[in-house]
């Protein structure tokens, strides 16, 4: 009889219990709130998918992920924390690629994580589990609208909205736990593909909310880069819209 681990033949196979979640960088666990992280796990040496879902729960304890220091051994998570559970029929130790990408709710935001690991026949991994971190910040620009027109004469300059979110969904607000003070939001603007102007947004009175103005001196096209940024942390994300502006 050929032994593959722990006393199991060739024949057999065992369950074995994977718990998978998706950690915003410097923020919370992604959950049912962004829409979840979409998560496979793969077989490295066959590229077969063992198992797929997307997370579902709570963002957990901001107390526990961000307000106290990690302690080795420590959970981040409770029993109400997003993830993804799974048992994975094993014959033999199986080297596996597990990706995430998140959050789901926000097309325009979506990064991808990944990893790999072991996985050993009946050896579970429970808890906190695989946590994969994803970095970014969820940014949508709400107004111009996509291919929006604007009037030149009618206006001097164009009102811009974003909504800047942790990738958890997390509020940003002046002074909050994220904090809209730290944050370098700005836009890169292209006139008929040239880039020829920045504008600057500064916190619009709501949480997640940032405000700013283009000036307009010509009729074309134009396209506003939205950029987001942690200079502590290096976090960032980007959105665009493009629309055109005519006499």
């Amino acid at each position: 009889m050929l032994i593959l681990w722990m006393g199991l033949s060739d024949a057999q196979a065992t369950g074995t219990k994977v718990v998978v979640r998706a950690l915003a960088k410097d923020a919370m666990f992604i959950g049912t709130s962004m829409g979840g992280a979409n998560l496979i796990i793969r077989d490295v040496e066959s590229g077969a998918i063992l198992a797929e879902g997307r997370t579902h729960g709570d963002t957990g304890s901001p107390v526990t992920v961000i307000q106290e220091p990690r302690k080795r051994g420590r959970p981040l998570s409770d029993p109400s924390t997003a993830k993804v559970e799974t048992s994975l029929n094993l014959l033999e130790p199986t080297l596996v690629s597990i990706e995430a990408r998140a959050p789901a709710s926000q097309r325009q935001s979506r990064i991808k994580a990944s990893t790999q690991l072991w996985l050993l026949p009946g050896k579970d991994i429970e808890g906190d589990g695989v946590i994969l971190e994803i970095p970014s910040f969820a940014v949508n620009i709400l107004s111009p609208q996509p291919a929006e027109r604007v009037q030149l004469s009618s206006l001097q300059s164009v009102p811009i909205t974003l909504n800047v979110l942790m990738m958890c969904g997390c509020p940003i607000t002046p002074d909050g736990l994220w904090d809209a003070n730290q944050y370098e939001v700005a836009g890169i603007v292209k006139h008929n593909g040239i880039p020829v102007d920045t504008v600057s947004f500064i916190y619009g009175g709501k949480p997640n909310t940032f405000q700013g103005n283009l000036e307009l001196h010509d009729p074309g096209s134009y396209e506003i880069q939205a950029c987001a940024f942690d200079p502590q942390t290096g976090n960032a994300g980007v959105d665009s819209v493009v629309f055109k502006v005519h006499e």
